[in-house]
């Protein structure tokens, strides 16, 4: 029988490291390269329409309505590869933010 000494414990820790980093490398890069879908309704940044933002991949659905908080307008939208938002002030535009629109 051969004895185990600090060296070969070693070695077999640094070979379980190495697998354990390639087999995350390879996972991160396969759900990375996955399908998905972006899908917005009003087509981007439009703040003057409502719009629903429907994102789907391979583990998720996820739909985001355009909202308003007071006068701010959280306008959703598709961009890098999922979904985005931004904040519109629609009182700076002189209009009113009403149903996830920015109106007179």
């Amino acid at each position: 029988m051969k004895k185990i000494t600090k060296k070969n414990i070693w070695i077999i820790l640094s070979v379980v490291v190495i697998l354990g980093l390639v087999l995350v490398y390879f996972t991160v890069r396969s759900s990375k390269a996955s399908n998905f879908l972006c899908e917005d309704d009003d087509n981007g940044k439009n703040s003057k329409k409502r719009a629903v933002v429907k994102f789907v991949n391979d583990e998720k659905i996820i739909n985001r309505m355009d909202q308003c908080y007071s006068n701010i307008l959280v306008e959703y939208y598709c961009d890098k590869g999922g979904i985005e938002s931004e904040n519109v002030n629609c009182a700076a535009q002189g209009l009113r933010c009403y149903a996830g629109a920015c109106i007179k």
